[in-house]
């Protein structure tokens, strides 16, 4: 095995710069790098190290000003000094080893800063500390740059823990259409209702009446939020006694095999129909999901769907169930593995583009997701226009939210602010710049530059 290539990105003195190096030949396996003094010999041993080993490489690199316990401090440093006045967020090394001479691999180290505005410092946030709440919620108004945060966030995630992400694009489909953001995430696209989700909703229900009767209170919960006008007391216990023998005996179980219950027991005991059944029938001219992976197989996989064609009561319909479905799934695993230092797994992070309607329902799924499966290893990002949009949730639900961001925006909840952004008065979202955000950093509110 050799080095083939080094590129550098933003990497101290080197801007954009890439280094070939020839396969060994004749026992020549030796590689002299020479230059005057300041030159940037060093700096390429650097980022060999940084790029193969992270922050272990410290105590290699004593010599070249990388000392124990300044992992942090060197990289701010690191970042090249046209990056820093033009504000780039990102520092990058990659090194081509190539094993044969047709084949080799990549291995990449990105670094992401943000600019602490009080300090000139890089933001940095630790997602999977001990004692941290690994969600995010993002606010601003149109235009703010509140998606574009929450997908740069999202690619860091991605690229240094491999974890699946499951995006949804809750109100238009245009991050669907942007086959660079599928590419980085490693993503499949699913327009729904184009395309169905291809999950089984109700996976685990025949596992017997305890486990039916769960998941048909969850259905009858998620159609309730789901309604405009939601379900009646009379309505509520007609569908969950309906529906527990169907999904106490069957698996992979489609609408359409909902509905035809309902359907059924309706005639059968002389029952009138109403909007349950005509509203199903609707949502059924659609193809909302099909149920052909399990959980596992559909969690395990990076994901972006799209509902911008979808009418809303049934994309509220079919996030519901989605939220049900993968609590259910993640109370079948056991807690996510630790390391020395405390840091948690992350198994899959659930991001929501346009989430303030699916704040609104207050749906439980939701709620669930965010509030106990922290130890399961998931990380939820969610993104509105404004705190305000948080308004009404309950405490627990908001001291889940370890890292608020806000852009500009005219927000005026001072609960919302209060559990946040630990502060009671004197935060002016109006007023923040373009590209300026506000966030919790060690326990303080604190101004980001964050492009």
């Amino acid at each position: 095995m050799w080095i083939a290539r080094i590129d550098l990105s933003n990497f101290k003195a080197y801007q954009n710069q890439t280094f070939h190096f020839p396969k060994p030949n004749d026992g020549k396996n030796l590689v002299l790098i020479g230059g005057m003094n300041g030159h940037g010999k060093t700096t390429l041993l650097e980022a060999l190290y940084l790029c193969l080993y992270g922050e272990d490489a410290t105590h290699h690199l004593a010599r070249a000003g990388l000392k124990e316990n300044a992992y942090a401090k060197f990289l701010q440093g690191a970042l090249h000094g046209s990056a820093q006045i033009g504000r780039a967020s990102s520092m990058r090394v990659s090194i081509r080893l190539m094993v044969l001479d047709d084949y080799g691999f990549d291995v990449t180290r990105t670094w992401y800063f943000g600019t602490n505005r009080e300090t000139n410092a890089p933001a940095r946030w630790l997602l999977n500390g001990r004692g941290y709440s690994p969600n995010v919620a993002i606010m601003g108004q149109a235009g703010s740059g509140k998606t574009r945060m929450m997908l740069k966030l999202l690619a860091q995630l991605r690229e240094q823990t491999g974890a699946p992400v499951l995006l949804i694009d809750a109100g238009k489909d245009e991050l669907a259409d942007r086959p660079e953001l599928a590419r980085d995430l490693g993503a499949e696209v699913i327009k729904v209702p184009k395309a169905p989700i291809p999950l089984d909703m109700f996976a685990g229900s025949d596992a017997g009446l305890e486990s039916a009767r769960d998941v048909a209170m969850d259905f009858c919960a998620s159609l309730d939020k789901a309604l405009k006008d939601g379900l009646t007391d009379n309505q509520k216990p007609r569908v969950v006694e309906a529906l527990k023998p169907l999904l106490a005996q069957r698996q992979r179980i489609p609408l359409a095999d909902i509905q035809k219950t309902l359907e059924q027991h309706y005639e059968d005991n002389g029952i009138k129909e109403d909007r349950v059944l005509s509203s199903l029938r609707m949502m059924n001219q659609y193809s909302l999901f099909s149920p052909e992976l399990t959980p596992v197989e559909f969690f395990g996989k990076s994901r972006i769907l799209a509902f911008g064609g979808a009418p809303d009561e049934s994309r509220r319909l079919a996030l519901f169930l989605l939220f049900d479905a993968l609590h259910r799934y993640l109370q079948t695993l056991p807690e996510a593995p630790m390391d020395a230092k405390f840091h948690r797994a992350v198994r899959l992070a659930v991001a929501i583009d346009e989430a303030k309607p699916l704040l609104a329902a207050k749906h439980d799924g939701l709620s669930k997701l965010v509030r106990l499966h922290r130890s399961h290893g998931l990380t939820v990002f969610m993104a509105s226009q404004s705190p305000d949009d948080y308004e009404g949730q309950s405490d627990d639900y908001m001291e889940q939210i370890g890292l608020p961001v806000c852009f500009k925006t005219n927000a005026t909840s001072t609960a919302v602010l209060n559990n946040m952004f630990k502060a009671k008065r004197g935060l002016n979202f109006s007023a923040l710049e373009p590209g300026t955000c506000l966030t919790v950093l060690d326990g303080a509110a604190t101004r980001v530059i964050a492009f």
